[in-house]
């Protein structure tokens, strides 16, 4: 199990340094329209205007505003702050996918799979860093 632990870690390092690499690039200077809404009912939750709902989707919940508002206190308020929440639970999913994958595994570990999970093509790399209305909240709890 500590062959394993470490492997584990060792990836989501790594995957994490590559997420960390993407939001450096210029692509992600500035906030997009779909993930200020999170932003806004964050800054809106710090003043104590608390919502169950995101604004304009009555569907969703507000966990992920409700985590940035909490980063926002504890770190300040930055566009690389507001990403870190979809991050987060993005380490959550990995690790939660890679004990699945290790249980579910008779023979051999599916390295493979996790490698494409950890690592997948830039465009579904983005909901692993932006918050575009819980996605990666989603994935994760789900799972």
């Amino acid at each position: 199990m500590k062959k394993y632990f470490l492997e584990i870690s060792l990836i989501v390092f790594v995957s994490l340094l590559f997420r960390i690499f993407l939001l450096s690039l210029d692509l992600y200077k500035t906030v997009f329209f779909d993930e200020a809404v999170p932003g806004l009912m964050a800054l809106e939750m710090l003043k104590g205007n608390f919502s169950f709902f995101y604004w304009g989707a009555p569907y969703l919940g507000s966990l992920e505003a409700i985590i940035a508002a909490l980063l926002f206190k504890i770190l300040s308020v930055s566009t690389l702050v507001l990403r870190l929440s979809p991050l987060l639970f993005f380490v959550f999913f990995c690790i939660v996918t890679t004990y699945s994958a290790k249980q579910l595994s008779k023979n051999s570990f599916p390295w493979y799979a996790l490698i494409f999970l950890f690592f997948p093509p830039f465009d579904l790399s983005s909901s692993a860093i932006l918050p575009f209305a819980g996605y990666m909240h989603i994935l994760a709890i789900g799972s």
